[in-house]
């Protein structure tokens, strides 16, 4: 697939290198939704699915960075509420072009819910999934060895998940309840609880399918 700017010309070129080529880990696990969640959780590059309604399904590490919100905060959001209100209608041409043709590419400008404003050059892939759509970007002006590295990563990344987090986990995904994963563990139900508090907190999610459901994405359990 080609990307194209909202005038239906060729831009995938004029993006920077390190943001052109991630849009081809997402094209190749278009429509596995497993494999492209996945890519979208460990892309070093900012990366979000939305649905038809603009509103934010996941978001990676380095675009909560980006927008500094935590996951939780902007999953409550739509692109129109990080965007300025001068350039919604931009944004609505872009999103029409994005559906209709399948991609988009160009530069935009967003904001932070604290009225901040900045450029940001960006990529999208509709539908990679059924209703589901892809968007990454850049910052604009950053250039490729500007990317983020290893280290600056490893601070995005979320908590680390402790051996017996990942245990209670991988229980609960094989289908153990609480209680049952207190007995195999000989510990107490609450201790099983404040395991699963913890668990949510580190995944940004809300609950146990949930967290099941994005360790497995993450290759932390199977």
């Amino acid at each position: 697939m080609t990307l194209k700017d909202s005038n239906g010309e060729q831009e995938a070129i004029r993006l920077p290198r390190g943001l052109r080529a991630s849009a081809d880990p997402v094209l190749a696990a278009r429509g596995q939704e497993v494999r492209l969640r996945r890519v979208v959780d460990q892309s070093r590059v900012p990366m979000v699915i939305v649905d038809d309604r603009r509103r934010f399904l996941e978001v990676n590490c380095p675009a909560q960075l980006a927008f500094r919100l935590r996951a939780a905060a902007m999953l409550k959001l739509r692109i129109d509420d990080l965007t300025p209100p001068d350039r919604l209608g931009a944004m609505a041409d872009a999103w029409e072009e994005l559906i209709d043709s399948g991609s988009v590419t160009g530069s935009f400008l967003v904001a932070t819910p604290d009225g901040g404003r900045f450029e940001i050059w960006c990529w999208g892939v509709a539908n990679a999934l059924p209703g589901e759509h892809v968007i990454a970007f850049g910052l604009g002006g950053q250039h490729d060895e500007e990317s983020p590295g290893a280290d600056d990563l490893e601070e995005q990344q979320p908590l680390r998940l402790t051996p017996r987090e990942l245990e209670v986990l991988q229980l609960a995904a094989d289908g153990l309840s609480g209680p049952k994963i207190a007995e195999a563990f000989v510990i107490s139900p609450d201790t099983v609880r404040t395991h699963f508090a913890n668990i949510y907190e580190k995944l940004e999610v809300r609950g146990r399918a949930a967290a099941v459901a994005k360790a497995i994405r993450l290759g932390l359990i199977e």
